[in-house]
């Protein structure tokens, strides 16, 4: 067998160092859970992916079926795992930072966005469920969807949740806007937002005991 020389191994050693992706430096983790014959989960898969060249995945393998090559390790789930995070279908995931829960997303649509939660928790950003636990704050930064209530022109409200817990948000984007038939481009508005994943970084207050969220900007995730 040929030795290395001592230059060697050294240089091999850094370039080993230096490849090691920023996913593995990460204190954040995902488990997910999917079966080989849902139809929800092949939808997602792309998405998977994706996250899983940023971001450690393991997926449990619900069911019978063979999944296929995937480029992440992949374990049977028996039913116990499966229901200690009360799950109830598949696709699920769940966040784990160092080992603990941070967040639980479940089904096709909001899986889909996992991977822009996962850059705002890698900034720092805290779940909405966090957010209500710490209480009042000059600053924060939180992560979620933005969803809408009532009527959208008139008495329409915001709010960022994370699926379990929601905040007011004062909206920080103009509520709608007329398109000039001398300009192509219009300003961003907050229906360009609802339902999706946002960042943002503002101060928490408490209001009539409810909590209010005012942005003082917001942290493009792209």
């Amino acid at each position: 067998m040929t030795k290395l020389s001592n230059s060697l191994f050294v240089i091999i050693v850094i370039i080993s160092l230096s490849s090691v992706s920023a996913a593995q430096q990460d204190d954040l983790s995902v488990l997910y859970f999917f079966s080989a014959n849902c139809i929800h989960c092949k939808r997602v898969e792309p998405a998977i992916k994706e996250l899983s060249r940023e971001f450690i995945v393991q997926g449990l393998l619900y069911g019978k079926g063979d999944p296929g090559p995937l480029p992440f390790n992949v374990r049977k789930s028996d039913k116990e795992t499966f229901t200690r995070y009360g799950f109830e279908g598949v696709p699920a995931l769940v966040v784990l930072r160092n080992g603990s829960v941070k967040q639980v997303i479940r089904g096709e649509y909001d899986i889909k966005d996992a991977r822009a939660l996962l850059r705002a928790f890698h900034k720092g950003a805290m779940t909405v469920s966090e957010a209500v636990e710490q209480g009042p704050q000059k600053t924060s930064n939180v992560a979620g969807w933005i969803v809408s209530r009532g009527e959208y022109f008139r008495n329409g409200g915001f709010f960022l949740t994370d699926r379990k817990q929601t905040i007011a948000v004062k909206p920080w984007l103009p509520i709608e806007a007329v398109k000039s038939p001398f300009r192509k481009t219009r300003p961003r508005l907050m229906s360009d937002v609802i339902n999706k994943p946002v960042l943002l970084e503002g101060a928490l207050t408490k209001i009539n005991d409810d909590l209010q969220f005012t942005v003082r900007k917001e942290i493009i995730l792209e």
